[in-house]
């Protein structure tokens, strides 16, 4: 196993190949599954959106022996405001904010490329080295193998001839935490076909639904979705497939990365002035190709963007013909029955309109 001094991240756009040169292993800090009411308080107000609230929470929860820093990409006012509150809750784990645009543009790139720099020169602060191009260039590919055979077992899952959607979700939570090294070698391990299969219950006739959404902690969508009769052949968010995604830059050195990452497939917080309507499509793109009979959108509480983008996911979902239901979530066990409630009813209505179309 590689042994190498943490950085965390909290966001899906954080420069993971980038942090990887450096001399660092980029560890995904996603919410726990406590609700993040008993620790810190004072820093950040219970209205703040639940992701940064318990990424919070379980960064003060948790041991910081090997952790160099944290890498927070302002991709919105909330994560603005955790860099606030980290730096007063952990002063001893230095934050860098990484300064996100929202368009994807040849300024923004340029913009991101400087920002890169900076980020390059507080690592080798924190014990590490501001890499080559030669060393950047290593690191991407690393990542962009792993991605790459992440996609291969997605596509496969989809065509139903690979690992169930239990087992994919398993795989994606490793890609947030375990060192790239050791992610490849556990990827190549995995054939489809495998015993993994029996972990999920057979499709049958189930209904099959798409989960998206931002930050999804634990399983209780997925549980709440097995219990209904339902099953999950995709997801989309950002803790899942997005987190790692092939980048593929076009050329050597930080601004080639900074376009790539621009590029990346578009969340609720990016403004694509070329595509407004990239989410709802990609969503929609996802569904189709994994044979989705309805969507389940889940957004933890007070996030913003997100819940910007819902009406016109549901726009699209509607013209398409495809049902949709919003599940707001909240962090903790006491959000289990509500989920559960509103899950089960609209498993049985897609179950019904099934049988009707016999």
């Amino acid at each position: 196993m590689v042994s190498l001094p943490r950085v965390y991240t909290t966001c899906a756009y954080a420069p993971l190949p980038l942090i990887h040169a450096a001399g660092f292993h980029p560890v995904r800090l996603l919410p726990g599954l406590d609700p993040p009411d008993d620790a810190g308080p004072g820093f950040l107000n219970r209205h703040v959106c639940a992701c940064a609230r318990g990424i919070l929470d379980r960064a003060l929860r948790a041991r910081q022996d090997d952790v160099a820093g944290v890498v927070i990409p302002t991709s919105c006012d909330a994560m603005r405001r955790l860099a606030d509150a980290w730096m007063a809750a952990l002063p001893r784990v230095p934050v860098f904010r990484l300064a996100m645009p929202l368009a994807d543009s040849e300024a923004s790139a340029a913009w991101l490329a400087d920002e890169y720099r900076r980020l390059g020169e507080a690592l080798a602060e924190w014990g590490g080295v501001f890499p080559d191009d030669a060393e950047l260039a290593r690191s991407v590919a690393l990542y962009d193998a792993a991605a790459e055979r992440l996609e291969a077992l997605q596509a496969a899952s989809w065509a139903g001839t690979g690992l169930p959607g239990r087992a994919m979700r398993r795989l994606h939570r490793r890609g947030a935490t375990v060192p790239i090294e050791d992610l490849l070698a556990e990827l190549e391990r995995v054939v489809p076909g495998t015993p993994a299969v029996a972990e999920e219950a057979p499709g049958g006739d189930r209904v099959p639904l798409l989960v998206t959404g931002n930050v999804i902690v634990g399983e209780a969508v997925y549980d709440a979705i097995d219990a209904a009769g339902g099953r999950v052949v995709a997801s989309d968010h950002c803790a899942g497939p997005r987190q790692l995604v092939p980048l593929r830059p076009r050329g050597p050195g930080l601004t080639a990365l900074a376009r790539a990452v621009l590029a990346r497939p578009p969340c609720a917080r990016t403004l694509a002035l070329d595509r407004p309507d990239a989410v709802p499509r990609r969503v929609l793109d996802i569904a189709r190709r994994s044979g989705a009979a309805g969507i389940v959108a889940t957004f933890l509480r007070h996030c913003d963007p997100y819940a910007g983008v819902l009406p016109a996911l549901r726009e699209a979902a509607e013209r398409a013909d495809l049902p949709l239901i919003v599940v707001p979530l909240e962090l903790g066990a006491r959000d289990e029955g509500r989920v559960a409630a509103r899950v089960e009813v609209f498993v049985e209505m897609l179950a019904a309109r099934r049988l009707a179309a016999r």
